[in-house]
């Protein structure tokens, strides 16, 4: 192999680090380049084989030095026509170039650019370094083949580890400048004798031998008495062995010629100052050896942390160093990528070249190694492909609009007005709008996407163009002022909002994004523009803003009543039951002719019961509790008799346990037409929740101090969570109206549904007004009782099936007894609280974990979700009434979930703690005493 050349054997490489890439088109043309490619251009000189600029064609280059006679320009010619066909998948060569005066060795690969049908990409990577090292390697076979002749005069010497005594031959003291036998020897003596360059690497060769007790052997030099430096080749093996330790070592030198001594000192200083990492190790992969680059890429201080540690320790896996040295002893050499570790334990990619060196008799030496660190270009390369394919996906395939315009004119005629000395161009535009639009149209659409040819009701680029100017509304000229503005005060990005008119005539609000791709910044021929139509939102801001306004007026209404609050609020509370009475929850008929009685879907919820169970008189007066179900049955006697109104209130307990108050509303039987019996009608609706707010507000008559407090957070809430459900009732309740006049009834179920959808979520919001007023009116009572866990948790997750989004699941598990006393009913809205809270703030496709443990006295529920978490700062607050995070509030709720689940444990006797990380999700710990010492 030729020798690379070089007019400084130790100058630095200013193109091996980088990789050069560059992107053509089908035809060759340079499209793009990165900065390391456009810094080979400027350095190359005339255009060449190794660089070519943007907007040159690459095969004609090619061409014109084939022509010439370049076998290497002949080969890219047919690998990059093969690649651009696609008749290949990968080419690549190594080749020699001139840079400068300098002669650089390059590896080109050309490959596919991503999913590209078009595109095609070119990397090269200076190899010079290596080039150089295999030459090196090379040479030393013929020095190991020239050292046999270099000089016939051969030392002797033993030396005593035990009492430290070394007898030396009369030439071995003749071959160290000294008379023969003029002074006795030991090896301190002979290591003052050691040149200091090199008493390392003597010293460390006496080790490995006493070490593994085995030859070595080693080039060193020596210093004479006149302060020459002398070469020479030393061999020394253990000559005795006690109890498996050496005690004698023996040993020959042999002095080498002057030439050869200085060429091994050349050789010496190349390692000593090459960039690339070289490193030699004995045959069993033992570091003997190893460059200041070495030292530097692997991490390590200084050359002594390496020497003695085998290549295992150096690199990745330990198959690949086998195969690696394996191939080396069988074919001498070897060379490809691999993954090392560095000191730290970090990984990183390397190029490696292994070659075996062996002396003039073919026997193996040792193996020697160069390195590059290729970690960087690696993952440009991926990057490379990765970003090529997704730029192409992400243009046509984008929900946007997305085109590409040309404002090299325009920025032409800006850089003639600086020279002109036109520095404030905001001025200067807005004096002249005749010349921004002139300027408009010197700007031209090079490339659009598929959604904008849509958007503007265009079937081509051509036709985009030609209509876009119609497109254009008068406001739409002052954004392309600003624009123009921007671009010339040097802003490579500019967002603004501009109204266009569609092919239909149609007024569309848009967000505009422009922005200049770097290397595109001196020239402006290519601009990226991005539009959004934001239209939608405009209309919902215009009639959120009309809300607001409404909200604020209403606010201050309401201010302007708080002396009257006494009166409204028990108006208030006379307008909720008579919406309670036209919002039918249940129904039930009874026909004489037919036994039970039907029961609707809600009625059935009511009670707590499976849907069709099987339903009598006895079934439904067994569940009256609080009243006497004799004095029930005779007022429902009665009402038959049509002897009193059919309006009864009375308390139940379902088939669940839960207490619950009812309404009753039935008239007397009525013919059912077919003469064979008498048909009657109910309905039924639970006003429990009806109670607890005529407790509420009974009580909140004697708490006008804290309604005073709670009615900001009440007006400001009520505002977005009342004002749906409440329209709906609205609607609901005239159109039954409607269908009641015209005898329309069977339409009236339809919109039962929907108050009864809309009752139920704002009752779920006035759940947690009660639930807090209830504990701290000090009304709140634990009933701890005996209850199976496991079936208990199975009744609950089936309750907040419904609040789950798309994708989520609850998983439970349980250790310990299944059995514990504790109060069902407020730990199920604890458990409901922070289970509602988990699937609320967790996005789809998540999963909350749920897990129980019984200890005997303790049971510790755990509750863990993988949402947004809770900022750090704002943690300290979180069992505030009415404290919502601020990553939370566009997401529904009151604020005071957890404030009652924190009373009720603390009720039950209870703790709740919590950990939550921003970005990763919460856990929340609660601990309940099994047996509640109330």
């Amino acid at each position: 192999m030729e020798q690379p050349t070089t007019n400084n054997p130790t100058s630095t490489r200013p193109f091996s680090l980088a990789l050069k890439i560059a992107v053509i088109d089908k035809n060759g043309k340079v499209l793009t380049t990165n900065r390391a490619w456009a810094q080979l251009v400027k350095k190359r000189g005339n255009p060449n084989l190794c660089a070519v600029d943007i907007g040159d064609n690459y095969l004609s280059v090619c061409r014109k030095m084939a022509s010439s006679g370049n076998g290497h320009a002949q080969r890219i010619i047919g690998g990059m026509e093969s690649v651009i066909s696609r008749k290949q998948d990968e080419f690549y060569l190594e080749y020699p170039c001139i840079i400068g005066n300098e002669e650089h060795w390059f590896a080109m690969t050309i490959k596919p650019l991503g999913y590209s049908k078009s595109q095609t990409t070119i990397i090269q990577e200076d190899i010079t370094e290596k080039k150089r090292f295999q030459y090196y390697l090379n040479s030393i076979k013929v020095h190991q083949d020239r050292r046999d002749v270099a000089s016939e005069r051969l030392g002797s010497f033993e030396l005593n580890l035990v009492d430290n005594t070394t007898q030396w031959s009369d030439e071995h003291y003749r071959i160290f400048g000294l008379e023969p036998q003029s002074e006795k020897m030991t090896y301190e003596r002979f290591m003052e004798l050691v040149h200091p360059a090199y008493l390392g690497k003597v010293n460390h060769s006496m080790e490995q031998l006493i070490r593994h007790r085995k030859e070595v052997e080693l080039y060193f030099g020596i210093k004479l008495s006149d302060g020459a430096l002398k070469y020479v080749y030393g061999k020394a093996w253990p000559s005795k062995e006690s109890e498996g330790n050496v005690t004698r070592i023996s040993g020959t030198v042999q002095e080498l010629t002057e030439d050869f001594g200085k060429e091994i000192s050349i050789k010496d200083e190349t390692l000593h100052h090459s960039h690339t990492a070289i490193a030699m190790s004995d045959l069993r992969g033992i570091i003997t050896y190893a460059n200041p680059a070495f030292v530097r890429l692997w991490g390590f201080a200084s050359e002594s942390e390496i020497l003695g540690l085998s290549n295992g320790e150096l690199g990745g896996s330990r198959e690949k160093i086998t195969e690696i040295m394996d191939a080396v002893r069988k074919s001498g050499s070897w060379y490809g990528k691999d993954r090392a570790k560095k000191k730290d334990g970090t990984l990183f990619d390397i190029y490696l070249t292994a070659n075996l060196v062996k002396d003039s008799r073919g026997r193996p030496l040792c193996v020697t190694a160069s390195f590059i660190d290729i970690t960087e270009q690696e993952k440009a390369k991926k990057e490379l492909l990765d970003t090529g394919a997704k730029a192409e996906i992400l243009f046509d395939y984008s929900p946007i609009i997305i085109w590409e315009e040309d404002f090299s004119e325009v920025k032409d005629f800006v850089d003639q007005l600086r020279e002109k000395g036109v520095n404030d161009f905001r001025r200067y535009f807005e004096a002249a709008p005749c010349e921004v639009k002139r300027l408009a149209s010197l700007v031209r659409v090079t490339q659009a996407n598929q959604m904008s040819l849509d958007f503007y009701g265009a079937s081509s680029l051509e036709e985009l163009r030609t209509n876009l100017p119609n497109r254009f509304l008068d406001d739409s000229w002052d954004v392309f002022k600003e624009e123009l503005i921007a671009l010339a005060e040097g802003q490579w990005q500019f967002d603004s909002e501009i109204r266009v008119k569609t092919a239909h005539g149609d007024i569309k609000h848009l967000s505009m994004c422009l922005a200049v791709p770097p290397q595109f910044i001196d020239s402006l021929k290519t601009v990226l523009v991005s539009f959004v139509d934001i239209t939608k939102i405009k209309e919902n801001e215009r009639v959120l803003k009309e809300k607001e306004r409404q909200i604020k007026e209403y606010a201050s209404q309401l201010e302007e009543k708080v002396a009257q609050r006494t009166k409204e609020l028990r108006f208030s509370e006379a307008k909720l039951i008579e919406a309670n009475k036209l919002a039918k929850i249940g129904h039930w008929s009874l026909d004489d002719s037919q036994e039970g009685v039907k029961w609707s879907e809600g009625l059935y919820e009511i009670y707590g019961l499976e849907k069709n169970t099987p339903i009598s008189k006895e079934v439904f007066f067994e569940k009256i509790r609080f009243e006497d179900p004799e004095d029930i049955s005779r007022r429902i006697e009665a009402i038959n008799r049509g002897e009193s109104m059919g309006d009864i209130e009375y308390g139940i307990i379902d088939a669940k346990g839960n207490e619950k108050y009812i309404r009753s509303i039935h008239r007397p039987p009525i013919d059912n037409g077919n003469g064979k019996g008498k048909t009657q009608f109910g309905v039924i609706q639970d006003i429990t929740r009806q109670k607890s707010v005529e407790n509420q507000l009974v009580n909140a008559l004697k708490k006008e101090q804290e309604l005073n407090e709670l009615k900001s957070h009440f007006v400001s809430m009520a505002s977005h969570e009342f004002r749906t459900p409440l329209a709906a009732i609205l609607s609901s309740l005239n159109l039954i109206g409607k269908y009641k006049d015209i005898g329309a009834l069977d339409k009236q179920e339809k919109h039962i549904q929907r108050i009864k959808k809309s009752v139920s979520n704002m009752a779920t919001l006035l759940d947690d007004f009660l639930s807090l007023e209830k504990m701290e009116s000090g009304k709140t009572r634990t009933n701890p009782m005996e209850l199976n866990l496991t079936e208990y948790i199975e009744d609950i997750l089936l309750e907040v099936q419904p609040w789950q989004k798309e994708g989520q699941r609850v998983v439970h598990m349980h250790t310990g007894h299944t059995g514990v006393n504790i109060d069902p009913h407020l730990t199920k809205n604890v458990l409901l609280n922070l289970l509602s809270n988990a699937l609320k703030y967790s996005p789809q496709e998540s999963t909350v974990y749920l897990s129980t443990q019984n200890h005997g006295e303790k049971l510790t529920i755990q509750v863990k979700d993988e949402g947004m978490g809770i900022p750090e700062k704002e943690q300290k607050n979180l069992f505030s009434r009415f404290f919502r995070a601020s990553n939370a509030h566009q997401i529904g709720g009151t604020g005071l979930g957890l404030t009652i689940v924190k009373l009720y444990l603390e009720l039950m006797g209870g703790e709740i703690d919590f950990a939550s990380e921003e970005g990763k999700g919460t856990t929340f710990k609660v601990m309940i005493p099994v047996i509640a010492n109330i």
